[in-house]
């Protein structure tokens, strides 16, 4: 025999909303799964090593637009110390 059981269940969801750290656009969202996971938008990451300092790290949550900006103010801070880039 077999009966059937209606239930109302409620469920919540976590939705990530991505925004620009320089300009605050919106980079999109992402619903969160039951194992933790989403979706990461506007992900920007660079790390540098120096001797007897240890890794530094940045971590920013960027469009792309404003990662370019980014990524030529750290190549400029870098030429005005006297880096140089190599030669493929």
């Amino acid at each position: 025999m077999e009966k059937e059981e209606y239930k109302k269940v409620e469920k919540q969801e976590c939705i990530h909303h991505f925004y620009c750290d320089c300009c605050e656009k919106h980079l999109g969202s992402s619903e969160e799964y039951e194992d933790g996971y989403y979706e990461r938008f506007g992900v920007y990451h660079k790390h540098f090593f120096l001797d007897g300092v240890g890794w530094l790290n940045l971590d920013k949550c960027l469009c792309e637009e404003c990662a370019e900006k980014f990524d030529a103010k750290i190549l400029e801070c870098l030429k005005e110390l006297g880096f140089e880039e190599e030669n493929k």
